[in-house]
Formats: C-alpha cells, sequence, structure tokens
C-alpha cells in the first residue's frame, strides 16, 4: 500500500471506531488532566499519546487495516479537543467562584492592604527575582 491513494481508490476516514476512540480516549486524558491540573497546577498536552495509543489500538483491532493513520488522526483531534476543553474548564472556573466569593463578602479594595504592600515591597528588593 502506498502514503498517497490512487485518484479512483476511495480512503474512509471518518469511521465510528474512529469516533467512539476519540470520546473515550478524550474522557480518559481529560479526567487525568483535570486531576493533575486542579491537585498540581499544570497540565500535559494529550495529543501525541492519544494518537500513538489510537494507532496501536486500531492496528490490534480485527478488519481491515487501511486506513489506520487517517482513522488514528481523527480520533486524536476529538481526544485533544475534549481534553482541551477538561483543561480550560479548571482553570477558568475555580477563579469564576473565586470572583463571586469576594464580590459576596465585600472584600474589594481599592488600595492595597498591608500585606500586600510589603509582600510588593519585598519582591522590588530582591529586584523581582
Amino acid at each position: 500500500m502506498t502514503i498517497v491513494p490512487a485518484r479512483d481508490e476511495s480512503v474512509i476516514e471518518f469511521t465510528a471506531r474512529a469516533v467512539i476512540a476519540g470520546i473515550f480516549f478524550g474522557i480518559l486524558f481529560g479526567a487525568a488532566n483535570a486531576y493533575l491540573g486542579l491537585k498540581v497546577g499544570l497540565t500535559v498536552s494529550t495529543s501525541i499519546p492519544i494518537a500513538v495509543l489510537t494507532v496501536a489500538l486500531f492496528k490490534l483491532m480485527p478488519g481491515r487495516r487501511e486506513g489506520v493513520i487517517l482513522e488514528a488522526n481523527l480520533s486524536q483531534t476529538i481526544g485533544s479537543a475534549s481534553s482541551s476543553l477538561a483543561t480550560g474548564t479548571i482553570f477558568t472556573i475555580p477563579a469564576l467562584f473565586l470572583w463571586a466569593w469576594r464580590r459576596r463578602s465585600g472584600k474589594w479594595r481599592s488600595s492595597p492592604s498591608s500585606a500586600d504592600s510589603s509582600a510588593s515591597r519585598r519582591w522590588s528588593r530582591c529586584g523581582g527575582c
């Protein structure tokens, strides 16, 4: 099989197994990314691991072997997009809750408190280290 199919040859890339695998890996890696982001404060890129796992999964599945790379591309795109949604959510929603809590509690300040100003003085003393 050549990498580039002939013009009269039809290659299938949008299949049910590609969509299901993308959704499955998106949920799996999205949950792992959300946990890691909330616990540690950082996330990882899930695009390459999802691509590798979908190629391995499709090679192990019985049935046709053509178009595995194209199906893996679709699965990787779906999984990566859903994982990116989880990442955006874990950093935005806690900030919105804190913002609403500060508004309700009346802790808005027009000038910095003594703790804020002393921290900024220490920061400027060390040269912004």
